[in-house]
Parts: C-alpha cells; sequence; structure tokens
C-alpha cells in the first residue's frame, strides 16, 4: 500500500473494517501513522458532540420557574408605569394647551410709559 491510499481507506479504518495491508502500513510510515491518529482524535471529540445532552435536574426548573415569575413581575411594574407615564405626557399636553388658548384669548393690558421722577 502506498501513502496515496490512505485517504481512500481511513474511513474504514475508523470503522474498524481496515484489512491488514492498511495496518502494516500504519505500522511502517510515521507520516500516515501521525495522520491516522489526528483522525482518530477528531473523531473522538465529533463523537462528543453527537452524545445526547444531559437532563437538566429538578432544581434547574424549579429556578427558571422562579426566575420567568420574577421577570413577568417586573415587566408587570414597568408597564404600569409606562401607562402612567403616557397618562402624564397626555396631561401636560392639555394644560400647555389649555394655557396657550387662555393666554392668546387674553391678552396682556397695554404697558403705560414709565415716567421717571424729574430731579
Amino acid at each position: 500500500m502506498k501513502c496515496a491510499d490512505f485517504e481512500r481507506y481511513c474511513e474504514d479504518w475508523l470503522s474498524g473494517v481496515a484489512g491488514e495491508e492498511f495496518e502494516a502500513h500504519l505500522r511502517s510510515c510515521d507520516r500516515c501513522r501521525e495522520a491516522a491518529g489526528d483522525l482518530a482524535g477528531t473523531r473522538a471529540l465529533f463523537a462528543l458532540f453527537r452524545a445526547d445532552p444531559p437532563e437538566p435536574s429538578q432544581g434547574f426548573w424549579v429556578r427558571l420557574e422562579g426566575g420567568l415569575t420574577e421577570a413577568d413581575r417586573k415587566a408587570e411594574f414597568w408597564t404600569s408605569l409606562t401607562l402612567a407615564a403616557q397618562r402624564a405626557v397626555v396631561a401636560l399636553g392639555v394644560l400647555a394647551l389649555g394655557l396657550g388658548l387662555w393666554i392668546w384669548t387674553h391678552p396682556a393690558p397695554p404697558v403705560a410709559a414709565f415716567d421717571a421722577p424729574q430731579t
């Protein structure tokens, strides 16, 4: 077997069905043996990614529910505060409009000229 045949048979070797000729080549060729070691390590790493994730503990679900409840409570506070702010803005707008209308309909009396005292 030649080094050029390594890529063709390495998948079989990783699956455990490589022939004796491939195994003999790995024993005699440092470059292919190193490449095979790298492939085996990579395959083992990918096997970890495919593993099923662990199930969360019951305590996790309790903490999650408590956190969500707390988040909902804070959201309700900010929603009510937003509603109060909207009402305050509308009230200030109405007040400003009313004050402007009153000033427009009630002009100030003319100011008399100021006579300075004679010295």
